[in-house]
């Protein structure tokens, strides 16, 4: 398993949401998927490509557009998300 360094500076991972909330979102397959793809695809510095194809869908409604966007441009969220789904794998 690879661990994930934060950003110098930056806050404990788990101060970012309750973990009550990170639970909920790792179990549910879909979130926990959603969430590990755009920390990598943010990792990658690929992020803005996906946004481009996302915003360029016809087929996704603009709430959901804009709902994805915000997502990815909460990279801490994001990074701590990740790293609580690393420590938790076993759990899960």
């Amino acid at each position: 398993m690879e661990w994930i360094e934060l950003a110098p500076g930056a806050a404990a991972p788990f101060d970012v949401v309750e973990l009550e909330e990170f639970e909920a979102i790792a179990q549910d397959a879909g979130s926990r998927t959603l969430f590990l793809r755009l920390a990598t695809l943010v990792r990658r510095n690929e992020i803005d490509r996906f946004l481009d194809a996302t915003f360029a869908n016809p087929d996704l409604d603009f709430l959901t557009k804009s709902a994805l966007a915000d997502l990815a441009g909460d990279e801490q969220l994001l990074f701590a998300f990740e790293h609580y789904a690393q420590r938790t794998a076993v759990l899960h």
